[in-house]
């Protein structure tokens, strides 16, 4: 991985209105969502900070601050979606999150191979609720997911 791979953004408006249909993709209106940009199997994630994780897809910095991947969603037009406006987040955090930039691809990783498998064996409640509560949903062509 390259040492610039990850980086804050904001998610343009336009990402919203295009998938506004989908529940699960986090969408706080009046504040700004930032994500960290990282690249696997060719594809860019836009991977979002929150603010209150709960759960264990996730990695956390500060308190129940953290990157949560089951949020993630798939960034397929970044000029379309991805803003160019400055981030900034607390110095703490921030270098909690650039000190763990592999730890981050690779747990992102390992997460849309438990999505893909949960998927498979759907039946089971929690590979049910794993699938019903992850924003990977909506990207199943980009994914090789039939």
């Amino acid at each position: 991985m390259k040492k610039d791979n990850i980086k804050l953004y904001l998610l343009e408006n336009q990402f919203y209105i295009d998938y506004q249909g989908c529940s699960e993709i986090l969408n706080k209106e009046n504040r700004p969502y930032v994500v960290f940009l990282l690249t696997l199997n060719n594809l860019t994630f836009a991977v979002p900070l929150r603010s209150n994780i709960s759960h264990k897809y996730a990695i956390k910095t500060v308190g129940n601050k953290g990157i949560d991947f089951s949020k993630a969603v798939v960034i397929n037009d970044r000029q379309k979606y991805i803003s160019n406006k400055r981030v900034l987040i607390g110095s703490r955090e921030y270098q909690i999150i650039m000190s763990q930039k592999w730890s981050i691809t690779q747990k992102m990783a390992n997460y849309i191979e438990k999505y893909k498998k949960a998927l498979k064996n759907n039946s089971v409640p929690a590979n049910k609720n794993l699938c019903n509560s992850s924003s990977l949903q909506y990207f199943h062509a980009e994914l090789g997911i039939k």
